[in-house]
């Protein structure tokens, strides 16, 4: 039988190892859903690309479709920045090209930063949403 020390270095590091993979999944969980919005938002977006124009299909995502998705950070002109609703997207954020084939190619490439909670530290993830073919 092991004396109780031996076993407690183990246990330790298997329940830190645990908390970690706890703070992560909630802390991250929230952008990767948002992101799956995003994805929800550009394949419909595509389906409308036979009868919408570009300038449209842009007007509808950054200000329907998106407009109340996630959060993002800006500074307020305080020093500090405040976390604000809505991605941060812009037109130039969006991509549309489309072909003499008739296929088109809608994609949304973006940022968010992520608090490190309680700390002030940030980390940015990079997301790319994109949708091709010929619409339907």
């Amino acid at each position: 039988m092991k004396p109780p020390t031996e076993n407690s270095f183990g246990t330790f590091v298997l329940l830190s190892m645990v908390a970690v993979a706890i703070y992560a999944t909630v802390l991250f969980s929230g952008a990767f859903i948002d992101h799956y919005q995003v994805k929800l938002a550009v394949r419909a977006a595509h389906s409308r690309a036979r009868r919408d124009s570009d300038e449209m299909l842009r007007a509808q995502l950054l200000r329907g479709s998106l407009s109340e998705v996630g959060s993002h950070w800006e500074d307020a002109g305080t020093g500090k920045p405040q976390e604000v609703n809505g991605l941060g997207l812009s037109d130039k954020d969006i991509a549309i090209k489309r072909d003499q084939n008739e296929n088109v190619l809608i994609t949304i490439n973006y940022e968010r930063r992520i608090r490190l909670k309680p700390s002030d530290r940030f980390v940015t993830l990079t997301f790319k949403a994109e949708e091709a073919g010929i619409p339907p």
